[in-house]
């Protein structure tokens, strides 16, 4: 059957993403990670941007965060790059759920200034597929704004469109 994730890495694919599905990273919870490197002039580094995705039905607040925490993990094991002196590092990690019926406690959890560390940003994304809609983070915060339209720009440019294609197509 073809899914909405099987369409989401297809797009991701077509924009430069690296996708590797859950069998080859030997995780076998999620079902791709589409990873992207590149240089990003105002923090003269390099930012690694991971997308891991979870197709789950009635997923709860912990799942994203257990979802985060293996895309960390799967970050710095997929992509570890030495760097030259004075330049910087960050990682981006999206830990996107996409499923029926999520936790309303998620999609406000979602809907939340997202966690910032040091060169590590966390942006968790919920498709619900109940009601046609995504839920993210999409207002701006000092801490970390920078990062912000980055992260917002990927999931309305690749995420977006696909659940807006989905509720026309269950109209006709």
């Amino acid at each position: 059957m073809y899914t909405i994730t099987d369409r989401l890495s297809e797009r991701l694919a077509k924009a430069h993403y690296r996708i590797r599905t859950g069998e080859q990273l030997d995780v076998q919870s999620i079902r791709f990670v589409a990873s992207k490197t590149k240089f990003f002039f105002p923090m003269l580094g390099l930012l690694s941007t991971h997308i891991v995705v979870l197709e789950k039905d009635d997923a709860k607040p912990s799942d994203i965060d257990n979802l985060f925490d293996i895309g960390f993990k799967l970050a710095k094991k997929i992509n570890w790059i030495p760097l030259l002196r004075g330049m910087q590092f960050g990682y981006v990690v999206i830990p996107l759920i996409v499923g029926r019926d999520p936790d309303s406690d998620l999609l406000l959890y979602a809907a939340l200034t997202p966690k910032a560390h040091f060169a590590l940003f966390g942006f968790p994304v919920v498709v619900d597929l109940t009601r046609y809609q995504v839920a993210f983070f999409e207002g701006y915060k000092k801490l970390g704004g920078m990062m912000w339209p980055i992260m917002q720009k990927i999931v309305t440019q690749h995420i977006e469109p696909l659940v807006d294609g989905l509720s026309l197509e269950t109209i006709k």
